[in-house]
């Protein structure tokens, strides 16, 4: 649906005057306007206090000209607080993340689940303000949290790092989800806050105590002691998904969970135990229960299948890794290399986990040149501030390379 205002001095009825011809039929269905064109194309037009809005589909126009009567105006109270308009801003986007479970359920085959949870049950605003670019679409803006049961809330106050883990990432990632954290006991401290508002807390703590009592060791002077500053969850255009965590010293953590860990082959091993990752690093972590892990160059990197974490090391070792592909270098200079929470999506390599959970009409969209075909990857930036977060969201186009003419090589 588009809407606009029209000036108060204008008779609304001259803009359909203006339509009728022999171009165009009109007809008057209650308060909205069909225009029906010569090819047969419809769509609908509704009037109310000087608004015009228009649709090809009649119920949006209906609604829209129903009085709104609601007591709930969060999402339009926070539309007038970020209202700045300037000459340099061409659009302004506001989004309310209450409202996209419910659009993308008509456009997808599956649930919303695995890498789509970030925009299931997320109590969230975000402004933003677009530039013009002839190479990308980029907003800027900030982004509000409003639950206070959110994993997200846990960051909003963090301050943005420079971010590095994405070196380990292979060539195909398809998407990742980087988090920063400055100051891991501080921020643990409220990771086991928001655990006790989700009632997750005894049963975190009974699984620490019983790993502690049945293997001798104390799971608190493992990761909190040796946790640098970045995780990262991550998957292949294959699908296969992955966790990873930054560490100051591999080598002693590989040492302090020997007798946790399963031997599957000399660089994989298995945890014993189940929610060892979740317990330290929550939500993202959660779909990995007893995970195999490799620890290599100061990084943990877990998965569910010991063939993934297989996959994993031959792209490392072979030094085939995302931060080599050209595009994704071109990428990522148009970005602010330091953030919170970093999202990203790749096209390319995203082209068959969108096949499959896309419908038809959807799919062929993302993959059509008036649609998404020309644009090389996706982003959105978190970076915290004070119980908000400073954002930018960036639709990359990479540039078209042109073949330089050799002057030299002509017929004289």
């Amino acid at each position: 649906m588009i809407g606009t205002q029209i000036s108060s001095n204008i008779n609304p009825q001259k803009i359909f005057n203006g339509l009728s011809g022999n171009q165009t039929k009109v007809n008057k269905l209650g308060e909205v306007y069909q225009l029906t064109f010569k090819d047969s194309t419809q769509c609908f037009i509704g009037i109310k206090n000087n608004m015009i809005t228009l649709s090809n589909v009649l119920l949006p126009i209906q609604n829209a000209l129903k009085d709104q009567k609601t007591e709930k105006q969060d999402f339009v109270n926070y539309i007038k607080n970020n209202s700045r308009f300037n000459k340099n801003t061409l659009a302004s986007l506001y989004l309310d993340f209450n409202k996209i479970p419910l659009f993308l359920k008509s456009i997808l085959n599956s649930n919303i689940s695995g890498e789509l949870n970030v925009f299931n049950k997320q109590n969230s605003f975000a402004a933003l303000s677009y530039n013009f670019s002839k190479e990308k679409l980029l907003f800027n803006g900030n982004t509000q949290i409003n639950n206070d049961q959110s994993y997200y809330k846990l960051f909003d106050h963090v301050p943005e790092q420079k971010l590095t883990i994405n070196t380990i990432l292979p060539q195909k990632t398809a998407n990742y989800t980087i988090y920063a954290i400055s100051d891991y006991v501080n921020w643990h401290k409220e990771l086991n806050e928001l655990m006790v508002k989700t009632n997750e807390d005894k049963k975190v703590s009974q699984l620490i105590s019983s790993v502690n009592q049945k293997y001798r060791i104390d799971l608190n002077q493992i990761f909190p002691k040796y946790f640098k500053n970045e995780l990262v969850t991550f998957q292949l255009s294959s699908g296969e998904k992955f966790g990873a965590i930054a560490l100051s010293n591999g080598e002693k953590v590989g040492q302090l969970l020997m007798d946790l860990s399963g031997n599957y082959a000399p660089e994989i091993k298995i945890f014993k135990e189940p929610g060892i990752a979740y317990a330290y690093f929550g939500e993202p972590f959660k779909k990995f229960e007893k995970p195999f892990y490799t620890i290599i160059d100061n990084y943990l990197v877990m998965a569910n299948n010991a063939s993934s974490i297989q996959v994993f090391l031959n792209s490392y070792e072979n030094n085939a890794l995302l931060t080599n592909d050209v595009d994704y270098q071109d990428f990522n200079n148009q970005l602010s290399s330091s953030a919170t929470i970093s999202f990203y999506v790749n096209h390319e390599n995203s082209n068959d986990i969108f096949g499959r959970n896309l419908k038809q009409p959807y799919f062929k969209q993302y993959q059509s040149k008036t649609g998404f075909k020309s644009f090389d990857a996706f982003s959105f930036q978190l970076s915290g501030d004070k119980g908000k977060f400073l954002s930018n969201l960036l639709l990359y186009k990479k540039p078209e390379k042109t073949v330089a003419t050799d002057t030299l090589n002509k017929d004289f």
